[in-house]
């Protein structure tokens, strides 16, 4: 039988061996103030995409930089460091979608707007201005071959 000294002891020597058993495991936090790039994605109505997908790629990288959920404000937030040239795809739960190329700037108050999509609105006052332009040339054609 092993003396109860012994056991104890060799019990003491594998505390004091492995000092990461004493404590309990936690988790580190800071905070930390930096310039971060802030992309905002809405749908044509002017709702945010809220709750999509994303993957933010670096210029040539083939694993995302960051990927993730968009914020309730259908925002992506992220710290670019020294990278400048950027892809990021956008996944909706409706099946729409966006992959784009951007270049972030060093001041963030230069930073330009990137919207590849064009309004409604716009796209109203485009076909009028074609049907009417249209109508107009054949109406002109017209009263030129009565004469």
């Amino acid at each position: 039988m092993v003396p109860a000294i012994t056991i104890r002891t060799l019990f003491l020597l594998l505390l004091l061996a492995f000092p990461g058993l004493l404590f309990p495991h936690g988790i580190g936090m800071a905070i930390d103030r930096q310039e971060a790039q802030v992309i905002s994605l809405h749908h044509d109505d002017e709702t945010p995409l809220a709750g999509a997908e994303y993957e933010l790629f670096a210029a040539g990288a083939d694993l995302p930089y960051q990927s993730g959920r968009t914020d309730a404000r259908g925002r992506v937030v992220f710290i670019p460091g020294d990278l400048r040239q950027w892809r990021l795809r956008v996944f909706g739960e409706d099946g729409h979608g966006l992959d784009t190329h951007f270049e972030s700037t060093a001041d963030p108050r230069h930073q330009g707007h990137v919207d590849h999509e064009v309004s409604k609105t716009s796209l109203l006052v485009l076909g009028l201005g074609i049907l009417l332009s249209g109508f107009g040339a054949a109406l002109l054609f017209a009263k030129r071959n009565r004469h």
